[in-house]
């Protein structure tokens, strides 16, 4: 009963939040085309415990269906060192308001920036994991629509639209909680299955946190492959380092 909460834990994560930050958002009619991101929801009185208990009851959730993913899946230490940096960030995003001047605003954009950052990451991580075939195919597309849904969510924050470009990323990382929790139990991966080219949980030895994070082992690699596709991932977190919410002027709060 337990496992079946776990392994369900990350929809209910995604039911929370796009019901929470969806009310949220209409009932104080924030512009999700505007230059403000979701996180000003938390300015407005008559919102912001919408908003709080979306990020930080997802971020508990999520961290159950974490736990789900390390037990049923071939995952290595790069994975859960992205998944849960990000669940971090969330959690403080949550807690933290951006609207406040000074050293909150700063820790705000930190831990969001760790959140954008993270999906990606911990996508790319998995696919590279996951035993040769259909299964694996699917998780790696599943990460090259994260990463171009973060390249357009940059672009899309450059020219002012902070809401969507924070939407896009959520919503491809959500399809992929959506294929993980309905993995297919022949792909060999759920629990009780031996993984492919031995214990595809460990990790190659003599590398540190950050090169676990973004280098694959040599021995899963694809054939007929020269290696993981690890560059689009490297160009978009040092995009993702250097790009900055836009300060906005303060608001009265929403009625």
């Amino acid at each position: 009963m337990r496992q079946q909460t776990a392994r369900y834990a990350g929809l209910v994560a995604v039911a929370l939040l796009w019901s929470t930050l969806g009310i949220a958002s209409v009932g104080s009619g924030f512009p999700l085309t505007g230059p403000r991101p979701l996180s000003w929801l938390a300015a407005g009185s008559s919102v912001a415990v919408l908003y709080v208990v979306g990020l930080a009851g997802g971020a508990v959730l999520l961290l159950a269906f974490h736990r789900h993913v390390k037990t049923h899946f071939a995952t290595g230490r790069g994975f859960s060192i992205a998944m849960l940096a990000g669940l971090a960030g969330q959690a403080i995003a949550a807690v933290v308001p951006i609207h406040v001047d000074g050293l909150a605003h700063a820790v705000h954009t930190a831990a969001a920036l760790t959140l954008g950052a993270s999906l990606p990451a911990l996508m790319w991580r998995f696919a590279v994991k996951q035993p040769k075939g259909a299964w694996r195919r699917r998780c790696l597309g599943l990460a090259w629509l994260e990463t171009a849904a973060c390249a357009v969510g940059v672009v899309l924050s450059r020219r002012s639209v902070a809401p969507l470009a924070e939407i896009l990323p959520a919503a491809c990382f959500h399809i992929w909680i959506a294929a993980v929790t309905f993995a297919p139990g022949g792909a060999g991966l759920l629990e009780g299955q031996p993984a492919a080219h031995g214990d595809a949980r460990t990790e190659p030895t003599g590398h540190g946190a950050l090169s676990a994070l973004v280098h694959d082992d040599p021995r899963r690699r694809p054939s007929g492959r020269a290696g993981t596709p690890e560059t689009p991932l490297l160009l978009l977190l040092a995009v993702a380092t250097t790009w900055r919410i836009p300060r906005c002027p303060p608001s009265p709060p929403t009625r």
